[in-house]
């Protein structure tokens, strides 16, 4: 709090009630919440000395967040590669919906599968995310702003990629140590490019912001690989972004690597395990009307992998989108179920409305949960998942 409140740029600070972050009065009255979680884990083996360097360089980073023209801003725009719910937490630990955060909420794109396109302003002390109260200032699209920030990324950023090793087939990574790494995916025909430099057709990670390997998926061996790197870094990173594998479609298009492999997608449903709960923690604070649908993952007897979600009978449910729903009609005591009946999601999606306002997305069940006749109906046609 001495550090902080010693800095020519803070009016005012205070801890937060609702998180472990301080509140900042800037001298322009602006105010900045400072989350300060990342801020302890990776100080805390720092010495005194080396931790108020730290504070004060994230503190220039704030004073360097002024309100810019888009004359001014608009050459230091630069994209990054997060996770579906980051930036989707308001600083009350609540959902950060546009009800929530008003235009205060940062812009985005959706890239892949649970993994999103935003845009920052990039500074030398810190990077600032593009809200869509400032695209409204500036009088820009979210467009605009993409097109802009993947021009300069596409015009500045190293692609030149280095071999790491040789072990199954070649492996690169980058090594720009600019907390850009991941976003390399973001330019046109990069992942493409490996080709006829990795065995088979190039697969990459991005477990965590800083980091990009890419290999070829013509050994299991580099494949299964892959896999366990971006497990392990994804699981010990506090920038994490996705434990899943990615490569290139006929028209260079960065998609997910899908293989009849387990491990590979058991990688892309641990993505989406993890979204979805970082969303279910904090739609259970406001949602107290709605039962928030947990988003399950199991493998089957014959090794294939499958999504679930329970609707329960009398229930109103925001499911999370699943490949099969389990309808459960509980006892009169409402103590224990009578019936778990699994069903494909087509099979109940028009008894569904999709919640405009989250993402990852979820539905909302509108619709009568089928009754007797129509259960008997669905139970002869759907056998039950092993």
């Amino acid at each position: 709090m001495a550090i902080v409140r010693s800095q020519p740029h803070v009016a005012a600070v205070e801890p937060s009630d609702d998180a472990f972050a301080l509140l900042l009065t800037l001298p322009s009255g602006r105010k900045y919440e400072m989350f300060l979680q990342n801020h302890f884990v990776e100080t805390r083996e720092m010495s005194p000395d080396e931790r108020r360097m730290r504070i004060v360089a994230v503190l220039a980073g704030v004073d360097a967040d002024r309100e810019l023209s888009w004359e001014e801003a608009q050459e230091s725009l630069l994209p990054v590669i997060r996770g579906a719910t980051f930036g989707q937490i308001a600083p009350s630990g609540m959902p950060a919906t546009h009800e929530v955060m008003g235009d205060n909420l940062p812009v985005r794109r959706s890239f892949v599968p649970f993994v999103d396109v935003m845009v920052v302003v990039d500074t030398p002390a810190a990077m600032a995310y593009v809200t869509a109260a400032k695209t409204k200032g500036w009088g820009v699209t979210l467009d605009d702003v993409l097109d802009k920030a993947l021009a300069n990324f596409g015009a500045r950023a190293s692609t030149e990629a280095e071999l790491y090793d040789d072990l199954h087939g070649p492996l690169y990574h980058l090594t720009t140590n600019d907390s850009y790494e991941s976003s390399r995916l973001l330019i046109p025909g990069w992942l493409a490019s490996f080709r006829g430099a990795v065995e088979g057709e190039p697969i990459a990670i991005i477990p965590q912001r800083g980091m990009i390997f890419v290999g070829g998926n013509a050994r299991p061996e580099m494949v299964g690989r892959l896999v366990a790197m971006a497990d392990r870094e994804y699981s010990s990173s506090l920038r994490n972004i996705s434990p899943a594998l990615y490569t290139v479609d006929d028209e260079g298009r960065v998609v997910p690597y899908v293989a009849d492999d387990p491990a590979v997608r058991i990688a892309h449903e641990k993505l989406a395990i993890y979204e979805y709960c970082q969303q279910a923690e904090h739609l259970k604070a406001t949602e107290e009307e709605l039962f928030v649908a947990k988003y399950t993952v199991y493998q089957r007897d014959d090794g294939s992998i499958r999504s679930t979600a329970s609707w329960t009978k009398t229930v109103d449910t925001l499911l999370p989108k699943v490949a099969w729903v389990s309808l459960v009609v509980v006892n009169e005591e409402g103590t224990a179920a009578e019936s778990v009946l699994p069903v494909p999601w087509e099979a109940i999606e028009a008894r569904l409305t999709k919640v405009p306002a989250l993402h990852p997305p979820r539905y909302r069940t509108t619709g009568e949960f089928p009754d007797d006749g129509e259960l008997a109906t669905l139970r002869a046609r759907y056998a039950a998942p092993a």
